[in-house]
């Protein structure tokens, strides 16, 4: 009877240190088995995360931006994700900030580090559980945490990102407020626009920062240059910002 009882101590014993070394091998896979990869990932985020409206962040990219770019990313992907200055931790459903540095602080304190790409990598391939082996694998990670896109485009001048593109065809109406007057209304801009993806092409009107019932997915977010009392905008000279939703 003892030796069934030790048998099974034993038995127990291995099976337990084997799933604790699973999980912390699994855990380590990418800050210490192939840091390339880790790399490879910050470098894409770096690239996708650039908003073609103000450019790449100064300071690089905190949790908040990454989030922004980023949709797909979680508050738990930021648990223990090191920063220039300190780490990011979970708070109940969000990220809080905790600064480790005793130097003065920087405006870079909560920018995600080296190290921190690599942590917050570990977190979203664990949560998503996809084995980081190969640069195949970060970009179909990436391709889950890229949900939105922003793409620019002009009149018969397009823009896509996710397999749409978006074709500004013409320009119905633009009763926005001029910069140099004073409105009640801010008023609006409305284009006929032309999409095209791999159910074919449908021709929609997009209204400024109004979701179409129809195509919900894509969203003329804005339009530039700013309306003037004093210059008529040329059809050509209009940009169209659209928010394309995967």
């Amino acid at each position: 009877m003892k030796k069934k009882i030790f048998i099974i101590l034993i038995l127990a014993i291995v099976a337990s240190s084997y799933l604790f070394f699973h999980k912390w091998t699994m855990n380590e896979i990418v800050t210490s088995g192939n840091p390339e990869l880790a790399l490879y990932f910050q470098e894409r985020l770096d690239t996708l995360g650039v908003n073609p409206d103000i450019g790449r962040p100064i300071e690089g990219f905190d949790a908040d931006l990454l989030i922004s770019a980023f949709p797909g990313l979680k508050p738990e992907d930021f648990e223990n994700v090191e920063t220039f200055e300190g780490h990011y931790e979970l708070n109940n459903a969000s990220i809080d900030y905790s600064r480790d540095s005793t130097g003065p602080v920087s405006s870079a304190e909560k920018t995600v580090s080296k190290d921190g790409y690599k942590t917050l990598l570990n977190n979203v391939s664990n949560r998503v559980n996809i084995d980081m082996k190969t640069r195949t694998d970060i970009d179909r990670l990436i391709d889950i945490i890229n949900t939105e896109d922003l793409v620019l485009a002009k009149i018969d001048q397009g823009g896509s990102a996710f397999g749409v593109k978006v074709i500004p065809v013409s320009i119905l109406e633009d009763s926005r407020c001029a910069e140099d007057v004073v409105c009640i209304q801010a008023g609006t801009v409305k284009v006929k626009t032309l999409l095209t993806g791999k159910d074919g092409e449908i021709t929609e009107v997009f209204e400024l920062n109004q979701i179409n019932p129809d195509f919900n997915k894509v969203i003329l977010v804005r339009v530039e240059p700013q309306a003037s009392s004093k210059t008529k905008i040329k059809d050509r000279d209009y940009i169209f910002y659209f928010n394309i939703i995967k």
